[in-house]
């Protein structure tokens, strides 16, 4: 009996007590249709030394590794390692080729933007924060 009991807390402790920063995001590949060799270039994904961005110029398309969260409502914190670049709240999914992180509060970014010692030159600060709550599935 107890050992049933402290299994039904654990299992709701985990899906139900996350207050930690999660690094849930899952590695994706990803390709686009780009014009040419110029084109893709320019394009951020090329210019990140870790990226494994690969350029195919009979298909003219570029595919490239990208770090995706979702779909649950989360506080997704983007960042290069040296900037914030995005703190949202938002469901469905995110992909970025940057780091990604999830929270289920603010705060919970905001103390890992510290820890982290990332520039926070955002237009929005924490009293701007954007929360979306209003998001709709998009159907066919």
């Amino acid at each position: 009996m107890i050992k049933i009991l402290i299994a039904i807390f654990a299992l709701s402790f985990g899906l139900y007590g996350q207050t930690e920063l999660q690094e849930t995001a899952v590695k994706k590949q990803f390709t686009i249709s780009v014009k040419d060799k110029a084109e893709a270039d320019k394009l951020e994904i090329s210019k990140i030394e870790t990226s494994d961005a690969v350029y195919d110029d009979v298909k003219k398309t570029l595919t490239f590794s990208a770090n995706e969260v979702g779909p649950k409502m989360s506080w997704r914190l983007i960042h290069d390692g040296k900037r914030v670049l995005a703190l949202m709240h938002t469901k469905g999914f995110t992909a970025t080729i940057h780091k990604i992180l999830e929270a289920d509060t603010p705060d919970k970014c905001l103390e890992e933007i510290k820890r982290l010692g990332l520039i926070d030159d955002r237009e929005f600060k924490e009293e701007d924060i954007i929360i979306n709550t209003d998001i709709k599935e998009v159907t066919k």
